[in-house]
């Protein structure tokens, strides 16, 4: 849309313009002199001499001394090319200088010299004069250019540039006669941003001028700077028209925007000045680091009256080395032998701060005075002067094959054969190589200049290259900068602090700035995008916690089990040998009196069974304070359960066993079946191969396995556990229930029956006791989320099951074995039993007890319990 909109422009244009060019252009007052020197080939030359003036086509007021320098660079570069026979042989080269007074206005009426129709009218002093030229070479300002290329590519003209950089001029839809030495601002831009990433400057502002280079220059770097993931701060359009005051709002907008360190400045010299005049008299100097384009501070020169605003600043410039056969030619420019140049005077008055009119009060100046006190070049001559060889190696290449060359060599040249010819040539240049690309965009290397102090001294020191074709710094020197700031150290220009370890960034409005959040206990900090982002480090099967120094690194978590180098393990083992050591001497002393007749009527076989599981029960504990494995879990699973079995399925046919004769001694004195040792025996392991058949199975369908797991993702804990198949174990866990509450059923139901020390009453305390105890453990056991908890409930619930068994089946035992004598333990067999309960039926109980015996039918039982 807007490409079109302009070629309807140019149309209108063009109409009105072929009206004015088919007569007279009228001549406009106040327009400068014209320097001009003739030739039988001339090139157009516009330059802005003067400063710019919003009410006048041009001011009074002449630029600084490097714009003289550029002046006489091109007029320096034709005077070589004429004196060199290998280039435009049998040709002089002639110029037509203007001014355009740095103004669009005055550039665009300047174009209509080159575009008027000559004849061999006679033109008056009141009409604007008419060249023929072979091309134009200008304007600086990319402002300039684009009012000056509209006009010229109408009328075929060529057009060539050594400094205007505005990426709109590479549309050769729009300006397809225009072409320039130098590149286009959009590598300029990448050149900038490149800088700002270097030194991690994420938050900046840029302050551009009104017109397509500062704009244009300001959109690619803005779309740079977004690429790149930093924002932009204050961003801020300079006007020509600009007053002071304005120019101090600007600073007073940056100022207010503390953490915007770094200023992109994109804007010609004149404008940068008055920003920077603006920042010392609003006290700013060294508030900001100013980042220029290549419009302003190629020269040191350029700084004058301004160098303390602008320490510190880094600048780009295009590479452009010193010409030193120019600059001994112009140091010794004198008002005598500079004749020619209408501005010379001027210059050497500014220069020297003296007048050449007897009337003023200046001092006086005369025709010998030159320029070499305080002399520095200008370092764009040399692409000044590439520009002129440029044109002059595409003539010599036209006319080496025009026919008419010798004769009339204008006739061998058109606008269309020039600018063919132009960009097809390549040469090394003044300052580097020339060349151009299918945009009419030439090559050239970036040097980055820096603002220093030194030695009493303000001076520019090149800092690094960049290269336009390669887009990357091919040099870069970042300690021979010096920063004006109050530690010397490069500033920091970021929206936000970086956050310290263990905290994450979040992001806000805009981008680039952030508020820190701590991070969770089991979260470790990462860099992403230049961000500090929490990343949880346990995960799945990566059992993982940060770490305590930074947390910016996850470590493995050691596993944690029971051992007996803490104190719960040197609990459990404690009570692991005493338990062990107590069924050991237990077992010893019933074997010594195996054939008593108290161990005999106790069913000895069924207590060694018991043993047996008591002491398997001490075993399987030790197994806990082991780090489990598959073939540790699948030993705790079997001993587990088995020490249960071992324990109450012989307790079971005991208690059993007695209240089979109790209840078949109400009814009868015949003795009940199956009382013998050889089926209890039998019972006994019947009991025992069950759950052997039952662990067995559940194995060989689901093995138990060790797992290393973590109960919760909040806790840096790990353990290593053993995974037990559920239907399995509740199996198992099931069966030795029901044995544990048939035993107590029957110790219920036995529980007044007096025969061998009221052995019944011990067996309730046991598996009471027993209940009790698992009823504490079991809810406690299975809440329990940590493994390590889980064995020590469980080795001590065992332990305590263990002790409660020894105490009270085995311990009454041994206190009557040793301590009663045989005459008061009074042991009944199976028919004395029998009778007792028969003479219960007579109320016997009831006879009195003497000497602290109590009678119960035939048996007198001692109540030494």
């Amino acid at each position: 849309m807007a490409n079109c909109l302009h070629f309807l422009y140019l149309m209108i244009l063009v109409v009105e313009v072929v009206k004015v060019v088919k007569a007279h252009i009228r001549y406009l007052p106040g327009l400068p002199p014209v320097y001009e020197r003739h030739g039988n080939l001339t090139l157009g030359i516009v330059v802005p001499v003067h400063k710019y003036d919003a009410d006048l086509i041009c001011s009074s007021r002449i630029r600084e001394l490097g714009t003289l320098q550029r002046v006489e660079a091109m007029v320096f570069a034709i005077d070589e090319i004429n004196s060199n026979s290998s280039i435009l042989p049998n040709h002089t080269l002639g110029f037509k200088l203007l001014d355009d007074c740095s103004k669009d206005t005055t550039a665009l009426v300047r174009s209509l010299h080159f575009i008027q129709t000559i004849d061999n009218e006679t033109y008056s002093t009141e009409d604007l004069a008419a060249y023929r030229v072979a091309g134009v070479i200008g304007s600086e300002s990319s402002r300039n250019s684009v009012q000056m290329a509209d006009m010229l590519s109408i009328f075929k003209v060529p057009m060539l540039s050594y400094i205007s950089t505005s990426p709109v001029l590479s549309d050769k839809n729009v300006y397809p006669y225009f072409s320039r030495i130098v590149p286009s601002d959009v590598l300029q831009a990448k050149a900038i941003v490149d800088i700002l990433n270097r030194f991690q400057w994420t938050y900046i502002s840029v302050v551009y001028a009104e017109g397509s280079y500062g704009t244009m220059g300001f959109q690619a770097v803005k779309t740079r700077v977004e690429e790149s993931g930093s924002c932009l701060a204050v961003t801020r359009e300079m006007r020509q028209s600009f007053t002071d005051e304005d120019y101090d709002h600007i600073i007073k907008e940056l100022l207010d925007t503390r953490r915007a360190k770094v200023v992109v400045v994109f804007s010609p010299l004149s404008q940068a000045r008055e920003l920077l005049k603006s920042a010392e008299r609003n006290h700013a100097t060294g508030n900001f680091t100013w980042i220029g384009s290549d419009a302003w501070g190629r020269n040191i020169q350029d700084y004058n009256g301004v160098e303390n605003a602008a320490l510190g600043a880094l600048t780009i410039k295009f590479y452009s080395p010193v010409i030193e056969r120019f600059d001994n030619h112009f140091k010794y420019l004198t008002a005598a032998n500079a004749s020619q140049n209408p501005w010379i005077k001027d210059y050497i008055s500014a220069h020297f701060k003296c007048s050449f009119n007897d009337s003023a009060a200046d001092s006086k100046c005369n025709n010998s005075m030159n320029f070499v006190p305080g002399y520095k070049p200008e370092i764009t001559v040399s692409l000044v002067m590439d520009a002129v060889y440029a044109y002059a190696r595409a003539l010599h290449n036209i006319l080496s094959t025009c026919k008419e060359a010798m004769t009339s060599p204008q006739n061998c040249i058109d606008g269309d054969t020039m600018v063919k010819t132009l960009r097809n040539i390549t040469f090394q240049g003044a300052h580097g190589e020339v060349g151009f690309d299918e945009f009419g965009d030439g090559v050239a290397t970036y040097e980055l200049q820096n603002v220093q102090f030194v030695n009493n001294t303000y001076s520019l020191q090149s800092v690094g290259h960049w290269d336009s074709r390669k887009k990357i710094f091919t040099e870069f020197r970042p300690t021979d900068i010096r920063w004006n700031t109050a530690d010397f150290k490069s500033p920091v220009s970021t929206c936000s602090d970086p956050c310290d370890m263990g905290y994450q960034a979040v992001v806000t409005q805009p981008h680039c700035c952030w508020y820190c959040q701590k991070c969770r206990d089991n979260e470790r900090t990462v860099m992403r995008e230049g961000l500090a982002k929490c990343e949880i480090c346990p995960k799945a099967g990566n059992f993982t916690w940060p770490n305590a120094e930074d947390k910016t690194r996850c470590e493995l978590i050691p596993p944690t089990i029971v051992s007996v180098n803490d104190f719960t393990g040197v609990l459990i083992v404690a009570f692991d040998i005493f338990t062990i050591l107590m069924t050991i001497v237990t077992t010893v002393l019933y074997v010594l009196n195996n054939k008593e007749k108290l161990i005999k009527a106790s069913s000895r076989e069924l207590s060694y069974l018991i043993l047996g599981g008591v002491f398997i029960s001490s075993i399987i504990v030790t197994f806990f304070l082991v780090s489990p494995t598959d073939v540790i879990c699948t030993i705790t699973d079997f001993g587990f359960h088995m020490s249960f079995t071992f324990s109450y399925g012989p307790l079971l046919v005991k208690t059993n066993r007695i209240y089979r004769i109790f209840t078949s001694g109400k009814k009868s004195k015949k003795r009940p079946p199956f009382i013998d040792s050889k089926y209890q025996i039998i019972f006994a392991v019947v009991t025992i191969l069950i759950q052997i058949v039952i662990l067995t199975v559940s194995t060989i369908i689901h093995s138990p396995i060790a797992v290393t797991q973590m109960p919760s993702l909040a806790e840096p804990y790990v353990e290593i556990t053993c995974k037990i198949p559920e239907v399995g174990f509740l199996c198992s866990l099931v069966y030795n229930l029901m044995l544990v509450l048939m035993c107590t059923f029957h110790a219920v139901k036995t529980r007044k029956l007096p025969d061998n020390f009221n052995e019944s009453k011990f067996i309730s305390f046991c598996v009471y006791t027993t209940i009790v105890l698992w009823i504490a453990f079991i809810p406690t056991y299975f809440t329990t989320t940590k493994t390590t908890y889980r064995a020590m409930f469980l080795s001590l619930a065992m332990l305590a099951n263990s002790i409660v068994t020894i105490f009270f089946l085995f311990v009454p035992k041994l206190y009557a074995l040793y301590l009663v004598s045989v005459e008061k333990q009074h042991v009944a067999a199976a028919t004395s039993t029998l009778r007792t309960v028969t003479n219960d039926n007579r109320g016997l109980s009831n006879l009195p007890k003497p000497n602290g015996m109590q009678v119960v039918g035939n048996a007198k039982v001692s109540p030494i319990v």
